[in-house]
């Protein structure tokens, strides 16, 4: 899978909560906070992710409501890996095996971030 890496500075947003998402992020190093309605929820580090389960929609109509009901800022500087929807897709399409492996992940992550 093709990703993108990226550098974020201390206060620099990784993602604004209400913005599409359409993207995997992965905090390789580095610390950040989570905000919800401006108000501070938890502290994320290096091997935290979140928008995975938005890689999964395949409807236009789940696209379209698919936004980020939390902030993501950095704290610390931190280097994050960034996967589109569109380099997953193109993954799952090489490695059909794969999709069974995608649609339990997608099935933790919802449980995961329902009990949070």
């Amino acid at each position: 899978v093709n990703c993108e890496r990226k550098l974020y500075f201390p206060s620099e947003h990784l993602v604004r909560e209400g913005t599409a998402g359409d993207r995997l992020y992965i905090i390789n190093l580095g610390t950040a906070v989570v905000l919800m309605h401006r108000q501070h929820v938890t502290q994320v580090k290096g091997g935290a992710y979140f928008g995975y389960s938005s890689l999964c929609h395949m409807s236009a109509r789940e696209r379209e409501r698919d936004r980020f009901n939390i902030s993501v800022m950095a704290e610390t500087m931190c280097q994050v890996l960034i996967v589109t929807r569109a380099s997953f897709q193109h993954a799952l399409a090489k490695y059909p095996e794969m999709r069974e492996v995608s649609r339990r992940l997608d099935e933790q992550e919802r449980l995961r971030v329902h009990h949070q």
